[in-house]
């Protein structure tokens, strides 16, 4: 038994680094970009084109198993099925976005087919003998799953397609190569980097042609006024300046306070606060004196 080949190594080191990449959430990435100076906006796309990846995956799931159902005859094991279920899904959104899957000689795209030798697993049942000229519409849930994913900020796809590639790339790296006597299993990977750059790509491109022949802000937006600036504010910005208007009129109308005189209220409610009371003692010594005083002033009169 040899040493495997380094490949397996990278691949193994590549596929633990991205899951732990993609566990770490948007939310801390953006926070070590902040760090290090690098633009969020990138984060955003990586995420974006992560987004859109899985849903080409799970469209061409959903292809391949209509597929296998469709061409059903039970073939090998459920269990070892059931292990190839991410390959199929790799292999079902490569030929939906237009590239093509192969077994050896054997190959399957959304435009031709090449019948051959495939080994027992029930998910190579879906690989045709012949295509079927309509299926070339497959190419159409592609493009309307990348419109999705990109419907808020359509020009965003032309910072999403580099990401996605590389996403693309990853996959096939992780999910292709050679299998025995067979050859080569998987889809052609540089097709598939392409493609999946293609269509976020072009959605972007031409929201911004859109954006500079109309002048509107993007694909689904309004048109931009023609000021000094080129821009035109947000309704919420003229809701708020209304706002501080109103706030700064009424600030305006409200009476003036005299901070002096308020100061010294305070000052002689505090003085009239700290001088006590007298006790009843004292209370009762002034009274006797005042008593003893008037007595002595109606013996000195005449």
């Amino acid at each position: 038994m040899g040493i495997p080949p380094a490949v397996t190594y990278v691949r193994v080191v590549m596929l633990h680094g991205s899951a732990v990449a993609v566990g770490m959430g948007p939310r801390l990435w953006k926070a070590l970009a902040c760090r290090f100076g690098v633009p969020e906006a990138w984060v955003s796309a990586a995420y974006t084109a992560l987004k859109l990846t899985g849903l080409w995956l799970g469209a061409g799931l959903v292809l391949v198993i209509a597929m296998t159902v469709v061409r059903w005859q039970p073939v090998g094991y459920s269990l070892v099925a059931a292990g190839f279920l991410p390959n199929a899904a790799i292999a079902g959104g490569a030929v939906l976005l237009g590239s093509d899957f192969r077994v050896g000689d054997a190959w399957v795209s959304a435009f031709s087919a090449n019948p051959g030798l495939l080994p027992p697993v029930q998910w190579l049942v879906a690989m045709p003998e012949t295509v079927h000229p309509a299926a070339a519409l497959l190419l159409m849930v592609a493009f309307v799953i990348a419109v999705y994913a990109l419907f808020s900020s359509p020009e965003y796809g032309l910072a999403v397609a580099p990401f996605a590639a590389v996403w693309a790339g990853l996959l096939q790296l992780w999910s292709a190569g050679t299998v025995g006597v067979l050859g080569y299993v998987g889809p052609t990977w540089w097709l598939t980097m392409v493609m999946a750059f293609v269509y976020p790509a072009a959605i972007g491109l031409g929201a911004v042609i859109v954006r500079l022949v109309t002048g509107k802000k993007s694909l689904w937006g309004e048109a931009v006024s023609d000021d000094d600036t080129g821009t035109e504010k947000p309704e919420e910005n003229s809701e708020y300046t209304a706002d501080s208007q109103e706030a700064e009129s009424s600030n305006a109308e409200a009476p003036v306070v005299d901070e002096n005189a308020s100061d010294q209220d305070e000052a002689s409610d505090s003085a009239d606060i700290a001088s006590p009371a007298p006790a009843d003692g004292e209370l009762d010594d002034a009274e006797g004196s005042g008593a003893e005083g008037i007595g002595a002033e109606e013996k000195q009169a005449p």
